[in-house]
């Protein structure tokens, strides 16, 4: 439990080692960070409303005075947003599910209690391939 795990971990690297494993050390989180980046950019490209703004663009800045020309929100930002148009989306399904529910009833088509129960909030159910609810 208390005893070094090899023969190298009881004595001192030497600064080549040292250089070599920082080296190594370095790279890894190089790659983690490109990884990482390369991932911001994909969620960033899936936003609609960062993807439809100017200054994803690199053009002018007028409408998302936050970000600078040609410059990509930050990771935190693109998170932040993303979260918040998530719940946007969702807030609006189940919107869409609601006025969908009271359009069904008001025209007095009888749904069963399956498609009922979809239409207050579970996932969207296709009963033909003419009907879709949503």
């Amino acid at each position: 439990s208390g005893q070094p795990r090899s023969a190298k971990a009881q004595r001192e690297l030497s600064p080549e080692e040292q250089q070599e494993l920082r080296r190594k050390i370095n790279s890894r989180e190089r790659k983690r960070m490109q990884d990482l980046n390369i991932a911001m950019d994909a969620l960033r490209e899936v936003m609609v409303p960062y993807v439809s703004s100017p200054s994803s663009a690199s053009s002018s800045q007028s409408q998302n005075p936050g970000v600078a020309p040609g410059r990509r929100l930050s990771k935190i930002s693109t998170l932040i947003l993303a979260r918040n148009y998530i719940l946007l989306l969702g807030s609006s399904l189940q919107e869409m599910r609601r006025l969908l529910g009271e359009l069904t009833m008001g025209m007095g088509i009888n749904t069963g209690p399956v498609s009922r129960l979809l239409l207050t909030g579970g996932w969207p159910l296709i009963s033909s391939p003419s009907h879709i609810l949503l």
